[in-house]
């Protein structure tokens, strides 16, 4: 997750209308979604932090992702 925040802090320096910044937007995603697979104490900082992520930023990026969550469980 310290990764995740990392690259979020320097995509906030970087021109937001780059396809560098939607490259990383579509990168972040999957293993966040991963994460929701593991143990439930690993689940819960993981959907803390997807939470906080998506109020910050990417709405539409999570999206696809959402709905295979949604089929996996």
């Amino acid at each position: 997750m310290l990764r995740v925040q990392v690259i979020m802090k320097l995509m906030e320096m970087m021109d937001q209308s780059s396809d560098f910044v939607s490259m990383l937007v579509k990168k972040l995603a999957p293993p966040l979604v991963t994460l929701l697979s593991a143990e439930p104490e690993i689940q819960y900082v993981a959907l803390r932090n997807i939470n906080l992520v998506v109020q910050k930023r990417f709405a539409g990026c999570l999206q696809y992702h959402f709905h295979q969550l949604l089929i996996i469980n």
